[in-house]
């Protein structure tokens, strides 16, 4: 992974933080483990939305065939906490970057806060 792949991820997950860990506490909840994958193209700005955040869940990995990008994201999905931990797989210019991170607000307050914030 380049160094501008990683400053691209690190800049839209911290300007999207507490919508990530929503939507991976939603996605957990109806799918399972799983990750949050960005797609840094469609993004408004690198400090702004992140565009669509998809959860793709291990079990649709695996159904698919596609595989995640390599056996180490395979263990990380298959090893990480999902009540205090959230994976996010960044897409930008045919790089991929992974990352695994405890996000400032726990995955189910950032969803409970969503939830809350809609009605």
């Amino acid at each position: 992974m380049s160094q501008r792949v990683y400053v691209v991820s690190q800049q839209l997950i911290a300007a999207n933080i507490e919508r990530i860990s929503a939507v991976s506490w939603e996605g957990y909840q109806r799918d399972g483990r799983g990750a949050v994958v960005i797609d840094a193209e469609a993004a408004d700005t690198l400090e702004g939305a992140a565009g669509p955040l998809v959860y793709v869940s291990d079990e649709e990995v695996q159904e698919t065939g596609r595989g995640w990008p390599s056996e180490e994201v395979a263990g990380i999905v298959r090893a990480y906490d999902p009540e205090n931990e959230v994976i996010v797989i960044v897409k930008w210019r045919g790089e991929v970057g992974v990352y695994r991170f405890k996000s400032p607000t726990s995955p189910p307050m950032a969803h409970a806060g969503q939830q809350e914030s809609l009605r």
